[in-house]
């Protein structure tokens, strides 16, 4: 999935951390912190996919009425199944089950290092071997992806 793109390389740091930058961090983190569910009926004929914090609690997750409960810490989330499905030959939510689907997001960036490094805030550091530390290149040599 794709969540922006940059056209020109000549796109400053002050145009970008004005436009894409803030909305791009925020929803990694958001993702990087979240699980998907799929909530469907025994004979599959109805699913939903929905994105959960990945700390919800598995053994708390229960459909009660029209509602799906799961806890996440001490708080009791509640999502209305009904608004979910928008379907109306659907009598109870009785016979749904919840499986997670995905488990965890990875990030996966496209573009040369100067262009990375400052998408995430490390302007002026295109002279780096990694957009995660400011290593070396003979301290990375430990690194599987040489």
């Amino acid at each position: 999935m794709q969540i922006a793109c940059i056209d020109c390389t000549k796109d400053s740091y002050e145009l970008l951390s004005n436009t894409v930058m803030p909305r791009i961090r925020e929803q990694s983190i958001t993702l990087r912190n979240s699980c998907v569910i799929v909530v469907c009926d025994l004979q599959v004929k109805h699913r939903k996919a929905l994105v959960v914090p990945k700390l919800f609690q598995r053994n708390t997750v229960q459909v009660h009425g029209n509602q799906l409960l799961f806890r996440v810490g001490p708080t009791v989330n509640v999502i209305d199944l009904r608004a979910c499905f928008d379907i109306e030959d659907i009598n109870s939510f009785a016979g749904f089950r919840v499986d997670v689907v995905v488990s965890n997001f990875n990030d996966l960036h496209v573009g040369d290092l100067a262009f990375l490094s400052m998408t995430i805030g490390a302007n002026n550091s295109s002279g780096a071997h990694s957009i995660h530390c400011l290593g070396k290149r003979i301290q990375l040599s430990g690194c599987s992806s040489k």
